[in-house]
């Protein structure tokens, strides 16, 4: 099902107990998982005027559900301190100019922040530091916001 931020995939419920989770990885991409105890939104909602739909007459006929398999989830391998640090010190290269790519260089500057396996919380602090030396003219705290929201989404969205 397509949502206004991505893409929903239901799945049958296995039995036993499986536990919500953020940005985890299956097949290689991260995902939401929405166990027990979380919801999903299904057509026909709306936020802000963009409506929840079913993809290709895809509707939620349980019989049909493939069957959600808990190995599918790979566990999260935990960051280094290095692999932040080097991420920040990677973003210290790339410059934002206005009228010379600078939107698409903040977002890049987000993204590496995010593969780095920052939280959206980390990544923004770290781009506001790197706003006061590297964008030109420098971003408004809101913009870059948007920026590592943005940068999260496409994720979200598996179109990494």
């Amino acid at each position: 099902m397509e949502t206004p931020h991505g893409v929903h995939f239901p799945f049958r419920h296995p039995g036993g107990v499986i536990r919500n989770a953020v940005k985890t990885t299956i097949a290689g991409l991260l995902v939401d998982i929405r166990g027990d105890g979380g919801f999903v939104i299904t057509p026909p909602a709306c936020i802000a005027g963009h409506g929840y739909r079913f993809v290709d007459g895809y509707g939620f006929d349980l019989k049909k559900l493939e069957m959600f398999d808990p190995s599918w989830i790979q566990e999260k391998r935990p960051i280094t301190r290095k692999e932040v640090r080097d991420a920040v010190s990677y973003i210290s290269r790339i410059r934002a100019i206005q009228g010379k790519g600078g939107s698409n260089s903040t977002f890049r500057a987000a993204c590496v922040l995010r593969d780095s396996g920052m939280d959206e919380a980390a990544a923004l602090a770290a781009l506001v530091e790197w706003n006061k030396t590297n964008a030109i003219p420098p971003w408004e705290i809101c913009d870059l916001l948007k920026k590592v929201r943005d940068a999260f989404r496409v994720v979200l969205k598996g179109e990494r």
